[in-house]
């Protein structure tokens, strides 16, 4: 009887971590899902390499800004806990800061089908840009 106390004890416990951990995850999708990207004067920004990052605590990310002459001219990735999975990211990225690049603004189309993760990465780019 008491191992069976012990095994539905744990059960439980189990089960309330999951669920949290789903709660979570669900939460922090909606918070990105609907965040707002604000615009970036490039012209007030000196050449550097700014850093920025985004998200909460199961998805965000770090990156790296360079800015010379008034223009974006290299974003990098330091950290990225949003997709581990670095063959599913790099399409999304390197389609993103291509166009952030060429288009000199943060106020670009996201990538069909990865809104979340783009809108991440976007923030990341303002918040380095906004020191």
């Amino acid at each position: 009887m008491k191992r069976l106390k012990k095994a539905g004890l744990a059960l439980g416990i189990i089960v309330l971590l999951l669920g949290l951990i789903a709660g979570l995850f669900i939460y922090e999708l909606d918070h990105t899902r609907n965040l707002a990207i604000g615009s970036v004067d490039l012209m007030g920004i000196d050449d550097g390499v700014y850093r920025g990052q985004s998200g909460l605590l199961l998805r965000s990310n770090a990156l790296t800004v360079t800015v010379a002459d008034h223009k974006i001219t290299k974003i990098e990735i330091l950290r990225d806990a949003m997709c581990p999975v670095e063959d599913m990211r790099e399409p999304v990225y390197t389609e993103l800061f291509a166009a952030v690049i060429e288009r000199q603004t943060i106020d670009v189309d996201v990538v069909s089908g990865a809104t979340v993760t783009t809108k991440q990465y976007l923030k990341s780019i303002e918040n380095a840009l906004a020191e």
